[in-house]
């Protein structure tokens, strides 16, 4: 598997995100930015240039929440199959016994 992580987006989210994931000795090949494209409705690999890849490790690195839905759901099918969603959580974050995080969590 890739040992990078990369991050979908690139605003004010992201960049918390990647300096989290930074701190805790994480590195990164790239911010893969998304940006509304009129003429496709998806995201393919050779786009972001993962095609080559097997496995990656990502997270969607966007604040609002449809907004985050809205990209997922625009991700080719062939793309999700190779990602590892991970999850960012802050070591100073204060998480209750009973919740669970799930994959993709920041």
């Amino acid at each position: 598997m890739d040992s990078a992580f990369y991050i979908f987006g690139s605003g004010s989210h992201a960049k918390v995100i990647k300096s989290e994931l930074c701190s805790q000795g994480k590195l990164f090949k790239k911010f893969i930015v998304l940006e509304k494209n009129e003429k496709k409705d998806q995201i393919t690999l050779d786009e972001i240039g993962l095609n080559n890849l097997k496995k990656i490790n990502a997270i969607i690195g966007v604040g609002d929440p449809n907004l985050r839905h809205t990209i997922l759901n625009n991700i080719n099918k062939d793309i999700l199959k190779k990602i590892n969603w991970i999850s960012c959580i802050s070591k100073s974050a204060h998480i209750q016994d009973d919740v669970i995080i799930g994959d993709g969590v920041c």
